[in-house]
């Protein structure tokens, strides 16, 4: 059983693509970390618990939005700042 080596013009072609895909994934990442940089800043308060309601700054979203937007953003994230999960609730 022989097996061809690849031309040098077939070896050249595939290591410009890796390096175009490199770039692509590096800007791709870059990007994702500013999202999560962003959201990890963000201040997520529920004010139901506490009976109030906060200043006009503040922007309503949805619990279950909000959830799925931290789930989302913990699947692209490495960051680890505690060793156990923060549970809801009831």
């Amino acid at each position: 059983m022989s097996t061809s080596r690849p031309s040098d013009a077939d070896l050249e072609r595939l290591v410009a693509e890796q390096r175009a895909e490199i770039r692509r994934l590096r800007r791709h990442v870059a990007r994702l970390e500013a999202v999560v940089a962003e959201a990890r800043q963000a201040t997520l308060w529920d004010f139901s618990v506490y009976e109030q309601l906060p200043d006009p700054s503040w922007v309503a979203i949805d619990r279950d939005t909000a959830d799925r937007l931290l789930l989302s953003l913990e699947d692209v994230d490495d960051w680890r700042p505690w060793r156990s999960t923060l549970e809801r609730r009831p």
